[in-house]
């Protein structure tokens, strides 16, 4: 039963973003309480990973995205860290190393154990 204000489509829409986060973070990337793991994208599949890994336990999620707005959903809904990819250089290969750069210091040198 759907609640009066959501649609049927609304509804498919959060199912599927949904499912495939919830086969993407528990059954394919195995994540277990104590993990970390690094979501890249921020959209609908991108928060629902973070949720599902939140929710599964995860010690530390980082959410990465060029969007301050995404990366300011994403810690509502329960990523610890976030890393602007936009501000991490000017270069696409420079932002790339930029970006595994930041991860690799807020894990300690660790790196993710999950990405997604």
């Amino acid at each position: 039963i759907l609640p009066p204000d959501v649609s049927f489509v609304e509804a498919a829409a959060l199912g599927c973003r949904f499912t495939t986060a919830y086969r993407a973070v528990l059954q394919q990337g195995r994540l277990v309480q104590g993990q970390t793991v690094a979501v890249f994208g921020c959209g609908g599949l991108g928060l629902s990973c973070v949720m599902i890994a939140a929710a599964q336990g995860a010690a530390r999620i980082i959410a990465v995205d060029v969007s301050e707005e995404a990366l300011d959903k994403a810690k509502e809904v329960g990523a610890t860290d976030i890393v602007n990819a936009r501000s991490r250089g000017s270069s696409t290969r420079e932002g790339e190393n930029a970006v595994r750069d930041e991860i690799s210091k807020i894990t300690d040198g660790v790196g993710a154990d999950l990405t997604i």
